[in-house]
């Protein structure tokens, strides 16, 4: 994560580079990471998958997508506001 982050900010520290944002996957790519669970107590103890891609704060912003509702979110391990 150290790597992403030093790579992230001389990134954006380039002159002319409006935003820039890190993320695990390609926008669009249909990439994801998978976990599995399963729900301890429900009629099939299958597996399940659950789909995500990391992507840092800056990321929709630097895509130019509208947060509609709620908030937007920090660093790993903080909160936005």
């Amino acid at each position: 994560m150290a790597l992403q982050r030093q790579l992230t900010e001389m990134i954006q520290a380039i002159p002319g580079v409006v935003s820039a944002a890190s993320s695990t996957h390609v926008p669009l790519s249909g990439g994801n990471w998978s976990h599995f669970f399963s729900v301890v107590g429900t009629p099939s103890a299958e597996r399940r998958p659950s789909r995500f891609a990391y992507v840092d704060p800056e990321y929709f912003r630097t895509l130019r997508i509208p947060l509609l509702a709620g908030r937007g979110f920090g660093a790993f391990g903080e909160h936005a506001l």
